[in-house]
């Protein structure tokens, strides 16, 4: 386990290495809003079979900066919970994940679940005060469920690619509960998707904006 740990612009928890059956838990990177910080959790590492959660990312909320739960690192078969972000990235930005759970996850920008490139993975009830409730990036299988934005639109994403997904029930105040601007959905099932509107509403589910 790694637990209570703190560091001032990378890698709360851990920096590089791999890391097998872990619990990275209650770490912080950042000591202000204004420094910029990356990665709760988890800096540039690889992570098998481990439980990442209630890790923290503060500092300003541009460019890479984010990732609560960590940041510009390798998830297989993790469990990504209850991590917070003032940045991008709530469970984790600029990510590689297989066969994960993102549940539960929050960013002050955007992306709150998992933002990167994300095979078959499960990102359940996440949010986000900006676009994206979901995360941002390309995403393969994935499984996209209750997830939502403070924002007037993309609930699930803004922008970036999804390939033979499943979007339901998520919710955005305005155009694109599911996904909008840019987005580019191949095969994808998006459906009862909700906005301030109700849901299956006039764009709820293909935002234009």
């Amino acid at each position: 386990m790694i637990a209570g740990c703190t560091a001032y612009a990378y890698a709360g928890g851990g920096y590089q290495g791999v890391y097998r059956n872990c619990t990275i838990m209650g770490n912080t990177v950042g000591e202000g809003v204004l420094v910029w910080s990356r990665g709760g959790g988890l800096y540039s590492a690889i992570a098998y079979n481990c439980t990442i959660t209630r890790n923290v990312q503060i500092g300003a909320a541009s460019g890479f900066s984010g990732g609560g739960g960590g940041s510009a690192s390798t998830f297989s078969n993790c469990l990504v919970s209850h991590n917070s972000a003032m940045g991008s990235g709530g469970g984790a930005n600029t990510a590689v994940a297989f066969d994960c759970l993102a549940v539960s996850n929050f960013a002050t920008g955007g992306c709150g679940g998992l933002s990167g490139t994300c095979t078959r993975c499960r990102i359940l009830d996440n949010s986000a005060t900006s676009y994206g409730g979901a995360g941002g990036g390309t995403y393969f299988n994935c499984l996209m469920v209750g997830n939502s934005t403070a924002a007037d639109r993309a609930g699930v994403m803004m922008g970036g690619l999804a390939i033979n997904c499943t979007m339901v029930s998520n919710y955005a105040s305005g155009e694109g509960a599911a996904i909008a601007q840019g987005t580019v959905a191949s095969n994808c099932v998006i459906y009862y998707n909700r906005t301030a509107a109700g849901v299956n509403a006039p764009g709820a589910n293909y935002g234009q904006s």
